[in-house]
């Protein structure tokens, strides 16, 4: 999900018990409800179980790919050029969750 805040917000944080993971953090200027210039954070988040990092890679994964989609993915790589091309967008998009919890867990 994407969210907006006008603090940078920590990568990991809680809410209502959960574990909340931030990131693709962006910069934004623009005029607030008052017209004055101001920075906005932009940020994708998902929403964890633990601070562990199987369990935050899993929610980003899990934010673009159900478990039937990712086994559909797996099961049909061999199949054709668009089952290959498929599996390589996920395989792509799985190692970018991996950096993205990795980097967050070293700063917090």
């Amino acid at each position: 999900m994407i969210a907006e805040s006008t603090v940078r917000l920590p990568a990991i944080g809680r809410s209502r018990g959960r574990v909340i993971l931030r990131y693709n953090f962006e910069s934004i200027a623009r005029e607030d409800d008052t017209g004055a210039k101001k920075t906005f954070w932009q940020f994708e988040y998902v929403e964890a179980v633990s601070v562990d990092r199987a369990a935050l890679i899993d929610a980003i994964i899990g934010s673009r790919y159900s478990k039937s989609a990712e086994l559909a993915m797996i099961n049909n790589k061999d199949l054709d050029a668009d089952g290959a091309a498929e599996y390589d967008a996920y395989q792509a998009f799985r190692q970018k969750a991996k950096t993205v919890v990795d980097d967050a867990l070293k700063i917090g």
